[in-house]
């Protein structure tokens, strides 16, 4: 298996405070079977969460030292989960933020409460330029609770989606969690993130059994597609 959506690098963003929560985590995760980590902070611009690559990379160097010291059996890669607004384009050629382990493939957020009117034209140029947006957690926006077809549009343009494991217990509520099943029953997701935040995230808590809800949702075949296959092809950039 492998977590494609987590916040592991110390001390960047709201995700795990030191390189010690950073080991206790991916030991958890080691211990639940996953075998490749893609490790995404925030990248807000215009706030605190903006780490630039060259030093976000001395950050990630420094985890996967700590990794190999510790013999854990474990593979890591870095991406960015960056919020949308008009200078993407140009915070990813700068170096300001990255695509997920240097492929087209760039996970990006929204605001989840407020509707971004010009988000269609940043979407349609950034895969105008090669650049494959992955949608996180889309079941937990406003714009797609008030009006579910965007995701339909979304899909046909281009644009994947990618929702969180724990929506399926209702953490993020009732909507959430219908939005959750509406998305996966209607074959409209590419991966199972678990938006992990360090080794207290509640992904931990009831991870069988809301493990157990999502295969009885989709079946094995379509889990290991969502958790294991497709992140793999986001890895080695291969066509999804």
């Amino acid at each position: 298996m492998i977590e494609m959506h987590c916040h592991l690098l110390a001390a960047i963003d709201d995700g795990v405070k030191s390189i010690g929560e950073s080991i206790d985590t991916i030991k958890m995760l080691v211990s639940l079977g996953y075998k490749k980590i893609i490790i995404t902070p925030h990248y807000i611009n215009g706030t605190s969460y903006n780490v630039n690559n060259i030093d976000k990379y001395k950050l990630f160097l420094e985890l996967q030292k700590r990794i190999k010291e510790e013999n854990i059996d474990i593979e890591l890669y870095l991406g960015n989960e960056v919020f949308i607004d008009e200078s993407i384009l140009e915070d990813l050629k700068a170096g300001k933020c990255c695509t997920i382990n240097s492929s087209r493939y760039v996970l990006v957020e929204i605001s989840r409460n407020d509707i971004i009117n010009n988000l269609d034209s940043i979407l349609f140029k950034l895969l105008n330029r090669g650049i494959v947006p992955i949608m996180a957690h889309p079941e937990r926006y406003l714009v797609v609770k008030k009006d579910k077809s965007v995701l339909d549009d979304w899909v046909n343009s281009g644009v994947l989606l990618q929702v969180n494991f724990e929506s399926i217990s209702g953490k993020y509520g009732k909507d959430a969690k219908k939005l959750f099943e509406y998305i996966l029953k209607n074959n409209l997701a590419s991966f199972i993130g678990g938006d992990i935040h360090g080794p207290g995230s509640d992904f931990f808590k009831d991870y069988e059994k809301n493990k157990k809800k999502i295969l009885k949702l989709i079946g094995e075949d379509k889990y290991n597609e969502l958790i294991s296959v497709n992140p793999l092809k986001l890895i080695n950039n291969e066509d999804i």
